[in-house]
């Protein structure tokens, strides 16, 4: 499957960073994935502050 182990280090961590920790449910931050999460907090930023 790899050449090496670099290029499986390379894949592995790639992996990691783009989708099992964008992709994956966290429960500390309401069970949304980190992008959902981000996502939500720019929307809620445009919106008028209700008094």
């Amino acid at each position: 499957m790899f050449s090496d182990q670099a290029e499986a280090k390379t894949v592995i961590a790639e992996w990691i960073e783009v989708f099992y920790n964008r992709q994956r449910i966290h429960s500390t931050i309401g069970f949304l994935s980190p992008v959902q999460f981000e996502d939500k907090y720019w929307l809620s930023l445009k919106q008028p502050i209700a008094a």
